[in-house]
């Protein structure tokens, strides 16, 4: 879950470089004020759907992504999913990927 929140916090922190950018893909967000008012309002999933409208994600980035948040979801509450250690070590080295990615990445 650790990794999933590493990457996060790197999109959020992409995406908050540019607020005018965001309010203008999505107008109804521009009741909050920040990247922190809109990380505690708006699902994960909506903020990487974001990155692919603002062009920080290919559609085939962008649905990787998502099924590294559905894996993140299915170990992170009571499914019974138990991954073993190569699966978890697999996880993180793609998140970590991903990071490096979009660190070279700006809006």
């Amino acid at each position: 879950m650790m990794a999933w929140t590493a990457f996060m916090d790197c999109l959020e922190e992409i995406l908050g470089q540019d607020w005018q950018s965001i309010v203008e893909v999505r107008p109804s967000w521009s009741k909050w004020q920040s990247m922190e008012e809109l990380r505690e309002n708006v699902p994960e999933q909506q903020l990487v759907e974001l990155a692919r409208e603002l062009g920080l994600l290919s559609k085939s980035e962008m649905k990787t992504i998502l099924g590294l948040l559905a894996k993140r979801n299915e170990c992170a509450h009571p499914t019974g999913h138990e991954p073993d250690m190569n699966q978890a070590i697999g996880y993180i080295a793609e998140l970590l990927s991903r990071v490096e990615k979009l660190a070279r990445k700006r809006v």
